[in-house]
């Protein structure tokens, strides 16, 4: 027996699945991304093993369908719940044994395919199973569609028209709130949202099927049904907090390292499955804060590495710096600089939103006398003002001198006709990613080049690979700025720290020490005086592929990849 629906509860079924299931695709995609730091690469194909899903769940509704598509129904609609609620919690455990077993040991299967690789490709299994689910919802739906076609007397194609129409432009409406609101909360939240309207669903459709068939003693069935989802649910909300946990601890903590002990090398970690349990208990708790444009995570210190700094802020998994360390290393970015030129009067600093590297350019007098800083992301600038970075920034952001603006650096640049600066920083995260590549292509150095005086200077924090300078991500870098107008460059370091000072003038640069009228606690005069510590850099004129850039129109990824994800 078949449930009857009216045109609009059609409409609105279909639109409310398509946008629970493209959410589901939307959430494993975002997981993979964070998991892997590739994101062009999972999203592409989360959406096209999606896709081969649904085909396949349609091509399979008459083969599993049985008797009773309203009874097929109910059973999709539970499992594309079951499959919200579990997707994460079974991506971050997949994670946690490639960490354990494969990341640290630098494995490779095939000339550009890691483990990793495979354990993601492994992960598309539950992709596939959610587009799978949705085929056969999408051609229940339909078969409904044409069902209530006899009744109204329209013509099946101008049903179908409705409930696909409906179906996409609820994938529409998933897709944009996806990206709009859902950014503000973590996945495990959207998830935990987008299961109950699935199993919503599903417990209406039983409603419905109970009342047909058993008229009014349906009750105790419904309610058993009713009391086995919420079970599901509060299991589900009650162990993603402690996976997700999990998998931070094991990401950060858990890593293979070697002592040298009575002159033998004894390897310590990684932790096995067996010993993660008193590993969780022993590890410190981690702090993660969600933004619209990345997350943020607060690492404190964990005796099993030997370290004693309060914290360490890695963004997307990338280590952007420690509390131990950030002193020496924004010291060298701003002054070496400012010991090689003058001291500016206009500064406009590109990122930095943590206050650091402000911290640092304030420290000047005159002739200083404004700095512009430029940052995107709302929740940086928040915790640059929680108490414990109050301390250390002090307050940097309400400086008189200082202008925020909460934007996008390229657009603001390309907005803004101000005065030219005479001296830009740049302290964006490294161009692991297509989308902060997009900061370091011809274009946008184009901008920069606009906005500096001939007189001033450009400075980053860019790995360099100062053994090798003709390295393909050396030149394209290299190549890049000189086509967006810099003629000079120069590579300075500090310990594992590279920077990269750029100016528009065709004139030979050299780091020389110089007496500031500010104090220096980590910046010393001896450093100058090694001359393994900088080095000035060309394009990559002799290899053959030394006219590549990075444009946004033709764009090549600058080939840098952070070993924490490999």
């Amino acid at each position: 027996m078949e449930l009857e629906f009216t045109l609009i509860t059609l409409c609105l079924f279909s639109f409310l699945s398509s946008f629970c299931s493209l959410t589901v695709e939307l959430i494993i995609a975002k997981t993979l991304v964070t998991l892997s730091d590739q994101s062009v690469l999972w999203e592409s194909l989360t959406i096209g093993f999606y896709m081969l899903g649904i085909g396949c769940g349609v091509m399979g509704f008459p083969y599993l369908k049985k008797k009773s598509v309203s009874d097929f129904l109910f059973q999709v609609e539970l499992l594309l719940s079951f499959c919200a609620l579990f997707a994460i919690p079974f991506l971050l455990s997949l994670h946690i044994v490639y960490h354990i077993y494969f990341a640290n040991f630098a494995l490779t299967i095939a000339q550009s395919i890691t483990p990793l690789h495979v354990i993601m490709l492994t992960a598309q299994a539950l992709t596939i199973l959610t587009g799978f689910l949705a085929g056969g919802e999408l051609a229940s739906l339909l078969f409904f569609a044409k069902k209530q076609s006899y009744k109204i007397k329209q013509t099946s194609s101008q049903l179908y028209a409705f409930v696909l129409a409906c179906y996409y432009f609820g994938a529409l409406t998933g897709s944009l709130i996806f990206t709009t609101v859902s950014v503000h909360y973590s996945l495990s939240h959207t998830a935990l949202f987008v299961a109950s309207i699935n199993a919503g669903l599903a417990l209406y459709l039983l409603k419905e099927l109970l009342k047909k068939l058993l008229k009014n003693s349906h009750s105790a069935y419904f309610s058993k049904t009713l009391a086995f989802i919420f079970f599901i649910f509060v299991l589900t909300a009650y162990l993603t907090p402690l996976i997700s946990q999990l998998q931070l601890k094991n990401f950060y903590y858990n890593k293979m390292k070697f002592v040298l002990q009575n002159n033998k090398v004894i390897q310590l970690g990684p932790k096995k499955l067996s010993e993660l349990p008193r590993f969780y208990q022993d590890s410190p708790t981690i702090t993660r804060i969600y933004s619209p444009y990345q997350h943020l995570d607060l690492v404190p210190p964990f005796s099993y590495l030997g370290q004693e700094q309060s914290f360490t802020l890695f963004l997307n998994g990338h280590f952007q710096f420690s509390l131990n360390t950030e002193r020496a290393y924004h010291e060298f970015l701003a002054h070496i600089p400012i010991m090689m030129m003058t001291i500016p009067k206009r500064i406009l600093l590109l990122g930095g939103g943590d206050g650091l590297l402000l911290r640092e350019l304030l420290k000047y007098p005159e002739p200083l006398q404004h700095i512009d800083l430029v940052e995107i992301d709302p929740e940086m600038l928040a915790f640059a003002q929680s108490s414990m970075m109050l301390k250390v920034n002090k307050d940097s952001l309400h400086h008189p001198k200082v202008s925020l603006h909460r934007t996008d650096a390229y657009t603001w640049l390309r907005r803004t006709a101000k005065e030219p600066y005479d001296a830009i920083y740049m302290d964006f995260p490294y161009p692991y990613d297509v989308e902060i590549a997009r900061l370091y292509s011809v274009e946008f150095f184009t901008l920069l080049a606009t906005h500096l005086k001939d007189s001033g200077f450009l400075v980053m924090d860019v790995p360099i690979f100062p053994e090798k300078l003709d390295h393909q991500a050396n030149c394209v870098l290299f190549n890049t700025l000189e086509a967006g107008g810099f003629k000079r460059l120069l590579s300075f370091r500090e310990h594992e720290e590279t920077f990269l000072f750029a100016s528009k003038q065709d004139t030979e640069l050299r780091p020389s020490y110089r007496q500031l009228p500010i104090s220096l606690q980590e910046l010393k005069q001896d450093w100058f005086s090694q001359a393994d510590q900088w080095f000035s850099v060309q394009g990559c004129s002799q290899i053959a592929d030394s006219k590549i850039i990075n444009s946004m129109f033709k764009p090549y990824a600058i080939p840098y990849q952070d070993p924490l994800f490999y």
